[in-house]
């Protein structure tokens, strides 16, 4: 009786690890690792500012100097799994839907993805065209999967549960590059009011401020700082603007008509 049930013991833990084998057999496979797209803005190290995931990026040379002829972008992109020894080629392609052209912007010869890494960068080369000044034009670029990488992750979801309109592209990268002079996206309307490119022009002629100041390469990153430099210029501006409708020579804004005003707090 002992040796009949130490066999059907045995028996039972044959099949389970049979069981187990083919199990693991099923559910086993191999697949390339996913590349994707992996920018953020707005990052800020100094600050502990994370930054957050996006699927563009708009950049203008108005705030570099005349003799600037071309910015470098560095675009990441990121892989899963774990890294490989060796270095693998990725395949990047222009959308035929870009009005962005040679003239525009330069990518490298071939796209390796380093050895020993999870996130490397694509170094886009965006070039000052003369057209710059009159137009922005757009680069739109895709990952595609090759050999080492497969592209089945599509998007980024911002919050657990959002729709697909609260979704970043993760295969999809499109840059907007101008030479005209624009807000950024932190303009301080609480300061400047409605922006343009004439204000901005005074207020760098007047008061001082920077090109740049509150632009996407703003290099204040100390925020009381800044406020109080805005502060600063925004009242300068207003003290001007009301000395020269005192003076009766009204600043208007470039359509002749609209009387150029700083913030509310600052009129």
């Amino acid at each position: 009786m002992k040796t009949l049930k130490q066999m059907i013991a045995l028996s039972f833990l044959l099949m389970t690890a049979m069981s187990s084998c083919k199990k693991s057999t099923l559910t086993t496979y191999n697949t390339a690792d996913n590349i994707y797209f992996n920018y953020f803005r707005d990052v800020n190290p100094e600050q502990q500012e994370l930054g957050f995931p996006a699927d563009t990026a708009d950049l203008t040379f108005a705030y570099q100097a005349p003799e600037v002829t071309s910015i470098i972008l560095p675009i990441p992109v990121a892989v899963t799994g774990v890294p490989a020894a060796a270095d693998r080629e990725f395949s990047l392609s222009v959308d035929p839907l870009s009005t962005a052209t040679a003239q525009h912007f330069e990518l490298p010869q071939t796209f390796i993805f380093h050895g020993g890494r999870v996130l490397d960068t694509i170094f886009l080369k965006l070039k000052r065209a003369p057209d710059l000044k009159t137009k922005g034009v757009k680069a739109i670029f895709h990952l595609n999967a090759n050999k080492d990488f497969a592209t089945e992750l599509k998007v980024r979801y911002l919050d657990r549960g959002a729709s697909s309109a609260d979704t970043i592209k993760l295969l999809s990268f499109q840059v907007t590059v101008s030479d005209i002079l624009a807000p950024g996206p932190s303009w301080g309307n609480v300061y400047f009011g409605t922006f343009s490119e004439k204000k901005v022009s005074l207020l760098n002629q007047i008061a001082g401020m920077p090109l740049d100041f509150w632009s996407v390469a703003n290099t204040i990153t100390d925020i009381k700082q800044r406020n109080a430099l805005a502060s600063y210029y925004a009242a300068f501006m207003s003290r001007y603007l009301q000395d020269q409708v005192l003076a009766g020579n009204t600043v208007y804004e470039a359509d002749g008509t609209t009387t150029m005003m700083m913030g509310a707090a600052y009129r």
